[in-house]
């Protein structure tokens, strides 16, 4: 198995560097929409991820969360220690927020995603509360060191399990890795590795 995601990984990375986002990703809204996977979700997939997000010690919930803080096409937010602010406005710590509504799949792969960050620390709690101001300004904190591995960790997974990956998946690498002069690097795919390892082992 660990052969298997490391390969659907290291080809992710590749596709990553090749791909350059058209007018036809731009129609197709790319990812922008959450236009991720698409097909059947494994069985039991999220109550399986919600399971290993408990033995590290989050929830996973289904909210509206990640639109409320980052608009339309934000579909998962995770949150480790929240500054009090955070919880006046109503954020609980230690929480993966998927955003409610998403099709099976979809939630599949994001679910992935923002379990990754949980099991690879992200953020740190140093960086937490200016995550939380960015958000609440409806910007991104968002980073390549913790997106990209991320990003390519869900991929692997929903592969994996014969989930059909759609274009936005990639175009959500490449604009990020283009934009930020970033390639994907030997670290990120072993970061991915390291957690899609470990959710496989409980899918």
């Amino acid at each position: 198995m660990n052969d298997e995601l490391a390969e659907h990984i290291r080809k992710a990375a590749v596709l990553t560097t090749r791909h350059r986002c058209t007018w036809e990703c731009e129609r197709l809204g790319a990812d922008k929409l959450c236009l991720y996977a698409t097909g059947a979700a494994p069985e039991r997939g999220i109550q399986r991820l919600s399971g290993l997000a408990s033995r590290h010690g989050y929830r996973m919930v289904r909210n509206d969360k990640p639109w409320e803080l980052g608009g339309p096409g934000c579909s998962g937010v995770t949150w480790g220690w929240v500054p009090q602010e955070g919880i006046e406005e109503g954020l609980q710590p230690y929480t993966i927020n998927l955003q409610r509504g998403m099709d099976p799949a979809e939630e599949f792969f994001v679910g992935c995603h923002e379990m990754t960050h949980v099991l690879l620390g992200h953020p740190p709690r140093d960086e937490t509360e200016a995550m939380f101001n960015t958000f609440k300004r409806r910007g991104s904190k968002e980073t390549p060191d913790e997106e990209t591995p991320c990003h390519l960790a869900a991929i692997a997974m929903a592969k994996s399990k014969g989930v059909r990956i759609k274009r936005g998946a990639l175009c959500y690498l490449s604009r990020r890795a283009h934009d930020c002069m970033r390639a994907v690097t030997p670290q990120d795919q072993r970061n991915a590795l390291h957690a899609a390892t470990q959710m496989a082992a409980v899918l």
